[in-house]
């Protein structure tokens, strides 16, 4: 899952003006380093993360910090992996009080959707908290996985339409984000990272789509890349539509096309 990560901190480093924004070279110079210095930051503590996570269970992890898949014992392999998740849940919601943030977060910034403001605010929407652990599980070589049912825009339509002719002003429910834990001797387990790793079984996911208005079909995979990268571009959307800033709408939906050729957003764009 390291293409997530990559795109968390393309997702963060496209959040900074570029530097044709700023008129004097020092502003655009001081931006680029703003940015810089939050995502080292930010790669520092989720190292600091998963070698408290690594405390709990040492053994099952190798000299490089990774954890160990041991072939000749798929059971003991898929116990110890739950046993890490379980540490990796208890190091964030118990001891770090890591919580999912609703909505509203769309009037007061990015703090709570960008990977290192979900790290120093111990808030997120689903995408990002989802993010954060995928990032920490990678750290860990824990094969944790993204669902694409829940990367799919709930409400595609009018996201066009709402740019060229009026912004909306009521913040729409931020979607469930679940992940998936492969195992090598069991069916996969699922889990919340919104709602402090709550434990899901494959027919609570299918019905949490259904209601969501999301493809049931897509519980059963893993997300692409670019399935990944189209959802962290349409949450960024959400934010400035709802902040009313048109041209920064613009710039995040033309992300969001580049991204995927299949967006349903291109059906808006004959408006």
């Amino acid at each position: 899952m390291e293409y997530v990560e990559k795109g968390a901190w393309l997702q963060h480093r496209l959040s900074f003006p570029p530097p044709s924004h700023f008129i004097f070279e020092d502003e655009a110079e001081e931006s680029q380093r703003q940015c810089e210095t939050e995502q080292k930051e930010a790669i520092r503590a989720l190292e600091v993360l998963a070698s408290r996570v690594r405390g709990a269970h040492p053994e099952v992890y190798d000299t490089s910090g990774s954890f160990i898949i041991n072939t000749r014992s798929v059971e003991e392999t898929s116990e110890n992996a739950l046993a890490c998740l379980e540490d990796l849940c208890k190091v964030l919601y118990e001891e770090e009080g890591l919580k999912g943030e609703q909505s509203e977060f769309l009037y007061t910034g990015f703090s709570h959707v960008l990977l290192p403001g979900v790290l120093e605010n111990r808030r997120g929407v689903p995408l990002g908290l989802s993010v954060l652990v995928l990032s920490l599980a990678r750290r860990l070589g824990l094969p944790v996985s993204g669902v694409p049912a829940f990367l799919s825009p709930v409400e595609p339509k009018n996201t066009i339409r709402s740019l060229a002719r009026e912004i909306s002003t009521v913040a729409p429910s931020a979607p469930p984000c679940i992940l998936r834990v492969e195992l090598p001797s069991q069916a996969s387990v699922y889990f919340d990272p919104f709602n402090k790793g709550a434990k899901l079984t494959e027919d609570e996911c299918r019905n949490i789509a259904a209601m969501s208005g999301l493809g049931e079909e897509g519980v059963a995979k893993t997300a692409s890349p670019a399935q990944w990268y189209a959802a962290m571009a349409r949450v960024m959307v959400q934010v400035h539509q709802r902040r009313g800033e048109s041209d920064y709408v613009a710039h995040w939906v033309y992300q969001l096309l580049a991204i995927d050729p299949h967006a349903p957003e291109w059906t808006e764009m004959s408006i």
